[in-house]
């Protein structure tokens, strides 16, 4: 296998960010933030891998690579579950007796459940364009669906997550890798992005 080119594009929740402006966010969000009193959020990790095929006739933009590429991430396939945490209590008896070992409920863990997909799509060009010209390009596109099960909060609120199950992407980065080998030409695309608990919906 042998890459032609790697382009990486790094973001935040609002806009293209660099490399090292993105390892400070993964550093920063590695530590516990909290949400508001009797909650707090761990960030979770959600990979991606897919390759867009090249067809045979077709290229790649190669001197503007990866222009023109576009990639969208879905979350609507996730929810929210809240796992009771035990703990062990003394509760005191009558006057002389031995206390008893109870277990309670001392807080909630936040489970986030189902899957996340990144889209992507690349611009492709005819190598002898025909009746379209090399201005008006077709697209190739893969997809990635990654199983999400994971601990994203922590909280004492009991009510459990009715409805919606709120996260936000912190960050993340697509990665477009131009490969050629016996197989042909693809485009390899990983990517990774961090998810964080802000809420859900109870009644």
């Amino acid at each position: 296998m042998s890459n032609t080119s790697t382009m990486t594009t790094y973001f935040n929740s609002e806009n293209e960010i660099s490399k090292e402006q993105y390892e400070s966010l993964k550093e920063n969000s590695n530590s516990i933030g909290v949400l508001q009193q009797g909650e707090v959020s761990c960030p979770v990790t959600v990979n991606f891998c897919c390759r867009i095929e090249i067809p045979p006739g077709f290229n790649r933009d190669s001197t503007n690579f990866p222009e023109g590429f576009g990639f969208q991430f879905d979350l609507s396939n996730i929810r929210c579950y809240k796992e009771p945490l035990l703990a062990t209590a003394s509760v005191p008896t009558c006057v002389g007796g031995e206390p008893l070992e109870c277990e309670v409920v001392a807080g909630y863990a936040v489970r986030v459940c189902g899957s996340s997909t990144l889209l992507v799509n690349a611009p492709l060009f005819a190598i002898e364009p025909g009746f379209f010209n090399d201005k008006l390009p077709a697209r190739g596109c893969c997809s990635s669906q990654t199983p999400v099960d994971d601990i994203i909060a922590y909280t004492c609120n009991p009510a459990p997550c009715t409805q919606d199950c709120v996260t936000d992407i912190t960050g993340g980065f697509v990665s477009w890798s131009a490969v050629s080998d016996e197989c042909g030409e693809y485009i390899l695309v990983v990517s990774e992005i961090t998810l964080a608990y802000a809420g859900c919906t109870t009644d």
